[in-house]
C-alpha cells in the first residue's frame, strides 16, 4: 500500500549543517555518485539530466555529514543541492522557481531545502510562503539517539482521528515576529512524536533533560 499524504501546515526554519559536494561534468551520458557517508541514490541526477535533454554525464562527491533518517531533511537536502549544483554547472540559468517546481516532482520536502529561510509549508510541503517576519537567531542543540526511523513508516502508523492537540501556526507566526524566543519554544510541536515515542521512548526523557538544563523547548525533529 503507498504513502497517504494527509495536507499539512508547519514553519521550517534551515540551520547550516555544511558538508562538502563537488560536482564535475564528464564526456559520457552517465552519472555517478560517491556517498562517503549514508546517502540517497542518483534519482534526481538521472532526472535532471533526462528532463532537459543534457548529453553529458556528471560526477558527484558528497561528503555527507547530516545522519539519516533524522528527520533533518538529509536525503532532500542532497537532492536539492544537486539541482542547484547541476544548474551551476551546466550554466542552465534555470530560476529558483523553476528549481523548485523541478523539486517537487521528487519530493514534498525538497522545494523548501531549495528555497530555505523560514517558510510557512502548506499541502502535503509544496505551497510554500516567505514569513515575514523570520525566525529571530537562537542556538539549537541536536541530539541524535543511535536509532534511524523511516518518515513514511511513521506516516503510516500515525492515528489522525486521536490527535488531540494540534501546533498553533499562526500564534508560532506571532512569536517570530515579536523575536520572542520563549513563546517559540512553549509552541513547539509534532503530531508524529505521538508515534515515534512510543517506539523509541528515550526520546521523552531526551526531551525532559533538555527542558531541565534550561532549554526554552524541546521537540523531535521530522
Amino acid at each position: 500500500m503507498g504513502l497517504v499524504y494527509k495536507k499539512l501546515e508547519k514553519t521550517g526554519r534551515s540551520m547550516y549543517l555544511y558538508f562538502p559536494e563537488q560536482e564535475r561534468r564528464t564526456a559520457f551520458k552517465r552519472c555517478s555518485i560517491t556517498i562517503l557517508r549514508d546517502g540517497e541514490d542518483e534519482a534526481s541526477v538521472r532526472y535532471f539530466l533526462d528532463e532537459l535533454g543534457i548529453k553529458e554525464g556528471v560526477f558527484i562527491e558528497i561528503d555527507k555529514r547530516i545522519p539519516v533518517a533524522a528527520g533533518l531533511a538529509g536525503g532532500s537536502t542532497d537532492c536539492a543541492a544537486v539541482l542547484v549544483g547541476m544548474n551551476r554547472l551546466f550554466g542552465l540559468g534555470l530560476s529558483e522557481a523553476q528549481l523548485e517546481e523541478m523539486a517537487g516532482r521528487l519530493g514534498s520536502d525538497i522545494p523548501y531545502c531549495i528555497r530555505r529561510g523560514t517558510v510557512l509549508c502548506e499541502g502535503v510541503g509544496e505551497v510554500m510562503t516567505n514569513v515575514a517576519h523570520p525566525c529571530p537567531d537562537c542556538y539549537v542543540v541536536l541530539a541524535k539517539l543511535p536509532v534511524s526511523v523511516s518518515t513514511a513508516s511513521v506516516y503510516k502508523q500515525l492515528r489522525w482521528q486521536e490527535i488531540e492537540q494540534h501546533p498553533d501556526t499562526k500564534a508560532m507566526l506571532k512569536a517570530m515576529e515579536e523575536k520572542d524566543v520563549a513563546k517559540m519554544g512553549k509552541l513547539l510541536s509534532n503530531v508524529l512524536e505521538t508515534v515515534t515515542i512510543e517506539l523509541h521512548p528515550r526520546i521523552a526523557k531526551i526531551k525532559a533533560r533538555l527542558m531541565e538544563l534550561g532549554a526554552e523547548g524541546a521537540l523531535m525533529s521530522g
